[in-house]
């Protein structure tokens, strides 16, 4: 199996851009790797092969127009995060979909509050403030009735 950092140097050794010492240790691995002496033949091989290509003129305006496309090209795969099934989300009507299902979680919540109020404690505490509220009544007219008793010890 190859090691991919030389694997990865092949270009670099071909161009020579490895440095001396990097230069011998690649020529070894060559020498001691039947894997990546045959990449390298491949590489190689393709290289000599695209050199020996014509030169082709290019119009004057090639490089302009190859930017202008390659930048309409970025722009439409970066509105392609924004699209959803070949449409654009902003120029799809989502409002109807979005209140029906706010109103069905509304719903829910009155429901789901209703519920546990009804089986909680919380629905007798109604009962509760009418117990106490009729102890304090009780309490207030046995005060009454101590201030009274007191008045008319007073004035015998």
């Amino acid at each position: 199996m190859m090691d991919c950092n030389y694997k990865d140097k092949i270009m670099s050794y071909i161009e020579g851009e490895l440095n001396e010492s990097e230069n011998k240790v690649f020529q070894s691995q060559l020498e001691s790797n039947a894997d990546l002496k045959r990449e390298y033949n491949e590489i190689n091989q393709i290289i000599k092969s695209l050199k020996k290509l014509p030169n082709i003129e290019s119009s004057a305006n090639f490089i302009v127009s190859l930017n202008k496309k390659v930048d309409d090209y970025e722009q439409s795969k970066g509105n392609s995060k924004w699209r959803l099934k070949g449409k654009n989300i902003f120029n799809v009507n989502y409002g109807p979909k979005i209140s029906a299902i706010a109103a069905a979680l509304c719903l829910l919540f009155v429901f789901t509050l209703t519920y546990f109020l009804s089986t909680s404690n919380y629905g007798s505490s109604s009962l509760m403030l009418m117990n106490s509220s009729a102890t304090k009544d009780s309490t207030n007219n046995e005060v009454a009735n101590i201030d009274s008793l007191n008045s008319e010890s007073i004035d015998r």
